[in-house]
């Protein structure tokens, strides 16, 4: 039909073509399930043709289709494409992935889809998660190298262009993924329908909370998946659980918190190690976003839990998050030139400490300060909650020392590492006392000790060594102790 010229310009006529490329479908899959083997492959190929066909118009219509068309097109993608036994439908499991993706891809789409009571939206949602538990099910991991060419995070559009795009070439099945073959869900697919899932948390006013506990148990599950390498399918499932939070945080706190327990020793895993690249810093805006929106469920959990795994586990993360920034290169670290002192007015949300502040318009260095403020925000709670687990420091404790040397606990945790023989954590300990001191209290009789030392750094032959040590020494004096 676009072929000959005559264009789709109606949705009426878009139904009409569905409709046509329905039932072609239904009747070669019939025939592809009692197909004798001689004539499989052939029936095969015709059916991969009805997923391409419908691929291609539902790529070139989905902004211009309406509700109607898009229910139609809903039910029929995710009650033909999975099959009789627990796999999809072979030959159509590409092609209709990607059709799928091609119509979540608009985002007047999908907030159509969430409107009604959310009939359609639950439809797609209940969807992926069952395409992604297959995979789960299945234990297809030994092809799970996924590509680290990843879109921004917070991009829902942009990630589904990318999962619409990276098959397009090689629609053979020749070049399918690993275990399509059979009709099972690969890394490919499972990423793409988490792509899809996040797009649907996404939309404000869709019923999240009515899957809100089956959507936290599968984005759980794919990050527990430890053997696989780091790639889109972690970051997606951080991103779900960004989304999802978003929506319940204040409406379902033991949802919250739950995610929060389950989620510490998963970060302490997949935070990526000193490598720079796309998918990296990908990976760290997610995390970073799910780490500042589950902090305060953390001090609540570490308040509440009479024994030490909570803590522990924050100890854990803090080491690795210490580990990994202490050994970077100067170029990969927050630095003087990032910052502004300037006297003119910024916004009330500009990140900011009460001697300096974020340059404006440096998105590059807005990474390694918002690492800064989370890594203060966790040792201010783990001083906190330390403290509070052991009020008297008595002889007991100090006959049981840990199994696990803690690299910091509280402010004198932090001046310690100050005049660490290693120059790496020494200087994170003189970028972190700015930001520690914003989120917790510092004894008056530490002030002047802290000082000494911190003075005493100033003179350090290491040019930024020397500056954050005078950028400690101006805060350190702005502390209401050291005032009064």
């Amino acid at each position: 039909m676009l072929r000959e010229g005559r264009s789709l310009t109606g949705d009426d006529n878009y139904h009409s073509v569905f409709e046509a490329l329905f039932q072609c479908t239904l009747l070669e899959k019939q025939n592809y399930f009692s197909a004798k083997k001689g004539s499989k492959a052939a029936s095969s190929t015709r059916l991969e043709n009805c997923a391409k066909a419908l691929k291609v118009v539902v790529a070139h219509g989905a902004p211009k289709i309406k509700r109607k068309t898009a229910r139609a097109l809903i039910d029929h993608i995710t009650q033909v494409l999975p099959g009789p036994d627990e796999d999809f439908v072979a030959p159509l499991l590409q092609d209709y992935t990607r059709a799928f993706i091609a119509l979540l891809e608009h985002p007047a789409n999908v907030e159509n889809l969430a409107v009604l009571d959310g009939e359609l939206w639950f439809s797609c949602l209940d969807f992926c998660i069952l395409a992604v538990s297959r995979f789960l099910e299945t234990g297809d991991r030994g092809s799970a190298s996924l590509s680290r060419a990843s879109p921004a995070p917070g991009y829902a559009q942009t990630a589904l262009s990318l999962a619409f795009s990276s098959g397009r070439s090689g629609s053979g099945s020749a070049h399918r993924p690993q275990g399509q073959v059979s009709g099972q869900i690969g890394s490919v697919e499972a990423t793409h329908y988490m792509t899809c899932l996040n797009t649907l948390l996404t939309t404000t006013h869709a019923p999240v909370q009515e899957r809100a506990s089956e959507v936290a148990d599968l984005a759980l599950k794919v990050l527990d998946m430890r053997q696989v390498k780091l790639g889109t399918l972690q970051q997606v499932a951080f991103a779900c659980i960004n989304n999802l939070l978003a929506h319940t945080s204040t409406d379902d706190i033991a949802l919250g918190k739950r995610l929060a327990r389950d989620l510490v020793p998963l970060i302490s895993h997949w935070w990526p190690s000193q490598k720079r690249d796309a998918m990296t810093n990908t990976v760290r805006d997610e995390i970073l976003k799910t780490l500042h929106a589950i902090h305060l469920f953390l001090d609540s959990l570490t308040q509440e839990s009479t024994e030490s795994s909570s803590l522990r586990e924050l100890e854990e993360l803090l080491d690795v998050l210490w580990s990994e920034y202490s050994k970077r290169e100067d170029r990969g670290r927050l630095l003087v030139d990032d910052l502004t002192f300037t006297g003119l007015e910024l916004p009330a949300d500009h990140p900011r400490t009460a001697v300096f502040s974020l340059r404006p318009y440096n998105l590059a260095a807005e990474q390694n300060w918002a690492l800064m403020d989370i890594m203060a925000i966790l040792e201010a709670l783990h001083s906190r909650n330390s403290k509070r687990n052991d009020p008297q420091h008595g002889d007991e404790d100090q006959e049981k020392p840990r199994k696990r040397r803690r690299i910091v606990g509280d402010g004198r945790g932090v001046m310690k590492n100050v005049t660490s023989l290693d120059p790496g954590v020494r200087l994170t300990a003189l970028q972190l006392l700015p930001f520690v001191f914003q989120h917790q209290q510092f004894p008056a009789e530490e002030v002047p000790e802290s000082l000494d030392i911190l003075t005493s750094l100033i003179t350090d032959k290491q040019a930024s060594v020397a500056s954050w040590a005078m950028l400690a020494c101006a805060r350190c004096v702005t502390l209401p102790c050291e005032m009064h």
